[in-house]
């Protein structure tokens, strides 16, 4: 359990490292750090962005931009941010550097991280920026030659024994920031707090009982909040953090094996990545105490497959939006409760404190056993979206529902079960989830329209797999295109999740009885085959 005193995540590590200095903290591309290392790394951190923000009015303003990756570098920048009273805003290798440059300067950073794993790839995004960074190279990092004229360039403190760097800010004060995509066309942010991420923790703790002797999988990118959960339910115990190497993260259960990890947090779709590669035979994972699945739909036959492969671990469905710090609501599963296939498992109930309600198109709740739109209440609920007020006004809204003051709406739809909890019925919008990862169709689309010149650019969620879940975009346009060309400028813009596996040329796309463009017609010309002057 969180130290009940700690306002912050900063102070709760902290109490934590004065517990188990000795005790091993993160595993990392080989490296093992103990708590006390990662203390005093992180303090160092802290110490050098404090010293760059000197001149700023109030450093828990604005975000620090970390650009680190899966390197114990990575973990001491976000650490080391949030003991310095700041809040992180990560960045990715992985993106496309101009997705990373939307993202940076729609954060506002005015400081950024950088470990050698991702130096190259920061040189290129810095190369785009038309404003004055300050850069705080990590574990020897080397920017491109020419930098230095444009930008701040200074080296991390070196670690000195010193712990503390300032009073830790938390309660209300922001501790990240992610960016999601946008159904603007733009991704937006999410302002999460150490409130609301001290109240996950504790449902975590509370919930699955980790200890000091669990070894937590981290699979998930910094830019995916499973991440959070991963590196402050695992530090909040006392545990150790493995970092799952780049090469093994489509199929890692040999790495799990191989260190024995009991905690297991991942989305589902991992199941079946894992069963395509074969490795997931009965008994494949035999030291996993705990298995949690969040992110998309987690389907009765995935689950089977994993409690075949992993015996000896409690399995539960989680559920919730990035909105909502992670996940707010849980299911257990087990053979004997398992509903037909191909069901989905259900999203269960709300942990403790916190709320769910199901509304219609007036905001009013349904009756019992209606399907509704999922709102969120509690002290998850984050902030809001950063910097844009009339997009935090329209999602996180008052309702006539006496458990909490404000409720996130999150264009789910659910019903009430007596038996399992909510029970997940599909979107009321077109955002689609592929591989856990959110995607809004219209940013896709955006993107697609900017490409090819024109005004009509379709995407959907194609192809399915077996049990009706998304593997990847599929769009349509009514233009002549260059389908290689146009999907090498989507790599441009979009992460790779994001990026149509397919664009088809429609000379008339078909519409609705209202005008609208007709999506359910265009996924049955995809299952037919009939898709133009493209094959499907």
């Amino acid at each position: 359990m969180p130290d009940a005193g700690a306002r912050s995540l900063g102070e709760m590590f902290l109490a934590v490292a004065q517990r188990f200095p000795d005790r091993p903290c993160v595993w990392a591309a080989g490296q093992t750090l103990t708590y006390a290392d990662l203390r005093d790394r992180a303090a160092a951190v802290g110490r050098s962005i404090l010293r760059a923000c000197s001149a700023a009015d109030d450093i828990a303003a604005t975000p620090i931009a970390v650009f680190a990756y899966r390197t114990a570098a990575a973990y001491a920048a976000v650490m080391g941010t949030l003991l310095a009273g700041s809040l992180y805003s990560p960045l990715n290798p992985r993106y496309p550097a101009e997705r990373n440059r939307a993202i940076l300067d729609a954060s506002g950073a005015s400081v950024m991280l950088v470990d050698s794993r991702c130096a190259a790839e920061a040189s290129r995004v810095l190369g785009m920026i038309g404003r004055r960074l300050t850069v705080i190279l990590l574990d020897g990092a080397e920017l491109e030659p020419g930098l230095e004229s444009r930008h701040d360039i200074r080296r991390a403190d070196e670690p000195d024994g010193a712990a503390r760097v300032a009073p830790c800010r938390g309660g209300a004060h922001g501790a990240y920031v992610l960016f999601t995509s946008g159904s603007t066309g733009a991704p937006k942010g999410v302002l999460v707090t150490h409130r609301n991420v001290l109240a996950y923790v504790s449902a975590i703790v509370r919930l699955f009982r980790p200890g000091c002797e669990d070894r937590f999988c981290h699979l998930a990118d910094l830019t995916f909040d499973i991440s959070v959960h991963d590196m402050f339910a695992c530090w909040a115990a006392g545990a150790c953090l493995y970092v799952v190497p780049e090469k093994d993260i489509p199929a890692p259960a040999a790495f799990v094996r191989a260190h024995g990890l009991t905690f297991w947090f991942s989305v589902p779709s991992a199941i079946s990545f894992m069963d395509k590669f074969r490795s997931l035979p009965s008994g494949a994972l035999p030291s996993l105490r705990c298995s949690l699945f969040c992110g998309e739909a987690l389907f009765e036959d995935q689950a089977a497959i994993w409690h075949r492969a992993a015996p000896e671990s409690a399995i539960y469905n989680l559920y919730g939006p990035t909105e909502a710090t992670v996940a707010i609501t849980v299911h257990p599963w087990s053979p004997a409760g398992a509903h037909p296939r191909p069901a989905v498992v259900p999203m269960g109930r709300p942990f403790p404190g916190q709320h769910v309600v199901l509304v219609d198109d007036r905001l009013v709740p349904v009756a019992p056993g209606d399907i509704g739109e999922v709102c969120l209440g509690g002290s998850q609920v984050a902030a809001g979206y950063w910097n844009e007020p009339a997009r935090t006004e329209e999602r996180f809204v008052r309702l006539e529902a006496p458990a909490a003051d404000r409720w996130y709406r999150t264009g789910d739809l659910a019903r009430w079960d007596e038996r399992d909890g909510f029970v997940f019925h599909g979107r009321i919008d077109q955002q689609v989830k592929i591989r856990g990862f959110r995607v809004e169709l219209e940013e896709v689309e955006t993107v697609l329209r900017n490409t090819l010149n024109t005004e009509i650019a379709v995407a959907l969620g194609w192809p399915e797999d077996a049990n009706g879940a998304a593997l990847g975009i599929t769009a349509f346009a009514a233009a002549a295109i260059d389908e290689a060309a146009a999907i090498t400028a989507c790599r441009r813009a979009l992460p790779d999740y994001m990026v149509p596996v397919r664009i088809l040329q429609l000379d008339t796309v078909p519409l609705n009885q209202n005008g609208k463009i007709d999506r359910l017609a265009l996924k049955t010309m995809l299952r037919e085959g009939l898709c133009g002057k493209n094959k499907c």
